[in-house]
């Protein structure tokens, strides 16, 4: 006759601290994924404002050096071949403020980032 016939101890599965220790594996693992998410999208947030500054550094740049806007640039196509002329809208306006269309003028772009 089997001495252990009816003993917890000849019973097969996992205990509590076994099936504990792999929720905890699980959960540091979820973390892990869920930081590295964060991290890639405060990246491309950042990449995204930087070339936003970038974009208006160039285009103030043009204007320092044309005294006219992008676009606006009714030589433009003498300067470079294969361009066209601007529209002439906003000859002669101030450094630093653009004519932004249908009452735009008051948008900043301030990101969240840390």
């Amino acid at each position: 006759m089997n001495k252990n016939k009816g003993k917890l101890g000849n019973q097969k599965g996992f205990t509590l601290v076994e099936l504990a220790i792999v929720l905890v594996i699980i959960g540091l693992i979820i973390g892990a994924v869920l930081k590295g998410q964060e991290l890639i999208n405060n990246a491309k947030l950042k990449r995204a404002y930087n070339q936003q500054r970038e974009v208006a550094a160039a285009v103030y740049t043009y204007f320092d050096r044309y005294g006219i806007y992008p676009g606006d640039d009714n030589t433009a196509a003498a300067r470079w071949a294969g361009t066209t002329n601007g529209n002439n809208i906003s000859p002669n306006v101030t450094p630093g403020k653009l004519n932004l269309p249908s009452g735009d003028h008051d948008i900043v772009f301030h990101p969240a980032v840390n």
